[in-house]
């Protein structure tokens, strides 16, 4: 996955939006277009499941893709660019729009059968249950 680095230039562009200079709004407008968004999640295990939050404000649920195959759990997703209205011109725009996808690697005691996900407030939570493993039984004899 890659993720979003700061340009060299940014302190140019910083200087340079203190003048509103159309460079710098065109420059905006093709980053916010073109991006690969940078998606923090938490993995959290305990002894019954792995617990997934992942933070994707302003995205549809619509637009977010969950599969599972071999071990590998892949999210996908996007965010769609905001249109310019008729009459209005944006001055500014930081909130990117575009891609993501993200994989985690499960060992073989997973259950996907039993996966769960939900998203609310702009954070999606998966749950992946492990399989219950027989423990060790001492069988008495008689």
């Amino acid at each position: 996955m890659a993720l979003l680095t700061n340009s060299p230039y940014d302190q140019f562009t910083d200087i340079l939006s203190l003048f509103d200079h159309p460079l710098v709004q065109a420059q905006r407008a093709k980053r916010a277009e073109s991006s690969t968004l940078l998606t923090p999640a938490d993995v959290l295990e305990s002894d019954e499941a792995y617990n997934i939050h992942m933070d994707l404000p302003g995205f549809k649920k619509e637009n977010i893709d969950i599969s599972f195959h071999q071990g590998r759990l892949t999210i996908k997703g996007y965010r769609e660019t905001v249109k310019q209205e008729n009459e209005n011109k944006f001055k500014s725009i930081e909130r990117t729009s575009g891609t993501f996808c993200r994989n985690f690697s499960f060992p073989d005691i997973v259950d996907s059968e039993k996966m769960t996900a939900s998203y609310e407030n702009g954070v999606l939570e998966i749950r992946v249950p492990k399989q219950t493993i027989a423990k060790p039984l001492r069988i008495e004899v008689k």
